[in-house]
């Protein structure tokens, strides 16, 4: 092998096989279009198919309360951890704010799916144009990346990790908090009317499935078993594809830099729609309010817009060392003495 080929050569196994944690970007679409292919990119994660929210993107201790019952829950799903920091970071804190929304989940709209698939078909071009102009062994590695991000997309979208969350006849308030050290309070409540179907940058509204989603499914998702013959065939053939596929950049060394540029191309193009795209669901902020007394008053008015309270909801933010549940009363005397209000 001539020398001048060993740098370019190890350059592309370089960037191809560093491990590789996926972004943010990913699941933000895909919850949307479970479906949808990745660009390639720079680096590898072995099991894309299950892969996990970046952690650097959660919020440490996010817990969910049903705030009449008191049923609290650490909040698993992504999506109200980027719900929770992006109503902290535009509202301080010792605040709270009052949200309805139709998606229980993330909703990027229709273009960085549009800029995602545009950028593969440009990769794919790039294989084309490689293969006409005598680059038969990079035209073959972008090929196959390509059917690859193409067959995890669709394992993705027929062995989902999670079930369907539950939905009821009643809608219930929840609340968003940190416990013991909150300084932002997030209610929510699911309005399935507000729910949009968007088709290429145009929406209409459609009839809802019946029922509000019961959003502590949602926070913490009940994972579903992979039991199936299929399921368990298709991700060990697609995890020994990749492996294959992987080990060839060593076995078949590259003279040039085609498939490096588009591996970084790709993860730069990917980069660009991630920071354009923060994928909340849709919101109709109800009401806000904020006190520098700290989160006491927040609780009575919380308890007083959403006309219920519960031991459970005031002590999973406040401290009860002597067991009386004063503070808790002391709620209840002010919400049974107020006029009902309506959210």
């Amino acid at each position: 092998m001539p020398t001048s080929v060993i740098p370019k050569s190890y350059l592309e196994f370089f960037l191809a096989n560093i491990p590789r944690k996926d972004g943010s970007l990913k699941h933000i679409l895909r919850a949307t279009h479970a479906y949808l292919p990745m660009p390639l990119g720079v680096g590898w994660n072995p099991n894309s198919i299950q892969s996990e929210y970046p952690k650097d993107c959660m919020v440490d201790n996010l817990l969910l309360t049903d705030i009449e019952s008191g049923g609290t829950r650490s909040v698993v799903a992504p999506w109200m951890h980027a719900l929770y920091k992006d109503s902290k970071k535009k509202n301080g804190s010792n605040s709270s704010v009052f949200v309805k929304f139709g998606e229980t989940n993330f909703e990027a709209g229709e273009w960085p799916v549009v800029a995602v698939m545009a950028i593969l078909l440009a990769q794919f071009g790039v294989a084309q144009y490689a293969l006409h102009h005598g680059c038969t062994r990079d035209a073959t590695m972008l090929v196959i990346g390509i059917i690859l991000q193409i067959m995890e997309g669709l394992g993705s979208y027929l062995y989902p990790k999670y079930y369907s969350p539950r939905r009821s006849d009643q809608q219930r308030s929840y609340a968003l908090h940190t416990g013991m050290t909150t300084t932002h309070i997030l209610v929510l409540q699911h309005d399935p009317s507000m729910i949009e179907e968007t088709v290429i940058f145009k929406t209409r509204s459609y009839a809802p499935r019946q029922g509000y989603v019961n959003l502590e499914d949602v926070a913490v998702p009940w994972e579903r078993e992979s039991d199936e013959i299929t399921e368990n065939l298709f991700k060990r053939a697609l995890l020994l594809a990749n492996w294959a596929y992987h080990t060839g950049f060593a076995l078949f060394p590259s003279d040039n830099l085609l498939v490096a540029f588009v591996l970084l191309g790709g993860t730069l193009g990917s980069e660009a729609v991630q920071f354009a795209t923060n994928g909340l669901p849709r919101q109709n902020p109800q009401k806000s309010f904020k006190n520098a007394k700290g989160i006491r008053p927040l609780l009575d008015v919380i308890c007083q817009h959403t006309n219920t309270a519960s031991v459970g909801f005031v002590e999973s933010i406040l401290p009860d060392p002597a067991g009386t549940h004063k503070d808790y009363n002391e709620i209840t005397v002010t919400l049974n003495k107020s006029v009902p209000k309506s959210y």
